[in-house]
């Protein structure tokens, strides 16, 4: 039997034990030290086991697998094609300029949304693209004609071309040929793109644009000065938009009104730089906007040199190139206050058209314009005119004499 004093003691050791273990070189604060763990109270009691969640848990690369099992590949999570499709920008950057890797990142991205959209309805079982097969190639190529009734129209046949193409290339880097088989097997067609003829306008409607946006630019609008200035050179001198807006005072020849464009689209690949020299009908309009930039540029105390943007925009005083979105904003301001209606790449084949219709050669209008190819520009940018290939046809007919056809009677079929 213990008594009451014997109690005590006992006591009063323990309490001088757990002192000693929680002395000053033991910090409560900083957790459990390693073997140990902590009581209710704050206090460690050596000689104990961790506790759950307490202890250091060994790595998930220490667990040992099953005899026999075969380890999967890793899981690109929710969104396969997201995944996949990071890794295929970043293998191709080199390949491609920015604003190429922009467009194609845009349409691939549009394509999953409808893979998601037709896996919903059950159309599709995956949209992971390592995993595409025909049924999924099916459902979509469905899609872009309409047939399961998730578009009100078809696509164009242009576009349908383009956006297989990019899954096509795709599914193709990631080692999966389900559309090339399908198209060597005759399951699969590619959308033949059709040879529409395109919009330009004729000499005179060209003329009375080019005319309302210079008046617009005399009276001091600088929106009006930089529209003008883009414009003259798409439409009379057949250079692209961005090629105009990344010329420089030093580019440009106002003696023989010829300009060098260094940057063409197609930079570093297959565009080189060229001569575009403005034409006849659009030359006074040239001396007019070359007035009006020296006025700008004097209106705002600015030295005019060869680093200058050819179609400067000033703000406060300084000069810059005009970005491309607020070059578009601008044009339908303009185009409100002036009552016009037109498209900067439509001015550039009105260009080619109108260099066509005056009897320049095909091939000669298509190095004017920058292209590789004379396809591209027969494609896309002109077309002969049938009144023209009619009243050739008849002048052909006209100068040949029945005279001078020599016939030899011996070997005709005729009786003599």
């Amino acid at each position: 039997m213990i008594n009451k004093g014997d109690e005590e003691s006992s006591w009063a050791g323990s309490w001088r034990l757990r002192e000693n273990v929680n002395s000053l070189d033991s910090d409560v604060t900083s957790g459990p030290e390693d073997g140990t763990t902590q009581d209710r109270k704050g206090y460690n009691e050596p000689g104990r086991e961790p506790r759950s969640g307490q202890g250091r848990r060994k790595s998930s690369t220490h667990r040992r697998r099953k005899p026999g099992r075969e380890r999967g590949p890793r899981s690109n999570g929710p969104y396969p094609f997201l995944t996949e499709l990071k890794v295929y920008l970043k293998d191709v950057e080199h390949a491609h300029a920015e604003s190429t890797l922009t467009d194609m990142a845009r349409k691939l991205r549009h394509i999953h949304d409808v893979l998601k959209e037709l896996k919903s309805k059950g159309l599709v079982q995956t949209t992971s693209p390592r995993k595409m097969g025909e049924q999924e190639i099916f459902a979509f190529v469905a899609w872009m004609n309409a047939k399961d009734g998730l578009r009100s129209r078809p696509l164009g046949e242009a576009t349908q071309k383009k956006t297989l193409h990019q899954l096509k290339s795709f599914l193709a880097h990631l080692d999966n040929g389900v559309i090339d088989r399908m198209l060597k097997k005759k399951q699969l067609r590619m959308p033949r793109e059709r040879n529409v003829p395109r919009e330009s306008f004729e000499a005179d409607e060209l003329a009375q644009i080019m005319t309302s946006l210079k008046e617009a630019a005399a009276k001091g609008s600088m929106n009006a000065f930089g529209v003008f200035g883009h414009a003259l050179f798409c439409g009379y001198a057949g250079t692209r938009l961005k090629e105009v807006r990344l010329a420089q005072r030093g580019d440009y020849l106002a003696k023989f009104y010829e300009l060098t464009v260094l940057h063409p689209k197609g930079e570093k690949s297959w565009g080189d730089p060229r001569i575009a020299q403005i034409c006849p009908p659009g030359r006074p309009f040239a001396d007019d906007f070359m007035a009006m930039r020296d006025r700008e540029l004097r209106k705002s105390d600015i030295l005019d040199s060869k680093a200058i943007p050819l179609v400067p925009r000033v703000i406060g005083g300084r000069v810059e190139r005009w970005p491309d979105s607020v070059l578009h904003n601008v044009k339908c301001e303009v185009e409100r206050d002036r009552m016009l209606q037109f498209d900067f790449r439509k001015l550039r084949r009105t260009y080619g058209q109108n260099a066509l219709d005056a009897g320049t050669p095909m091939d000669f209008v298509s190095g004017a314009l920058g292209h590789a190819h004379v396809a591209t520009t027969q494609r896309s940018y002109v077309r002969l005119k049938s009144s023209r290939v009619f009243a050739e046809i008849d002048r052909a007919y006209a100068n040949a004499s029945v005279n001078s056809i020599p016939v030899d009677c011996d070997k005709a079929r005729c009786s003599k």
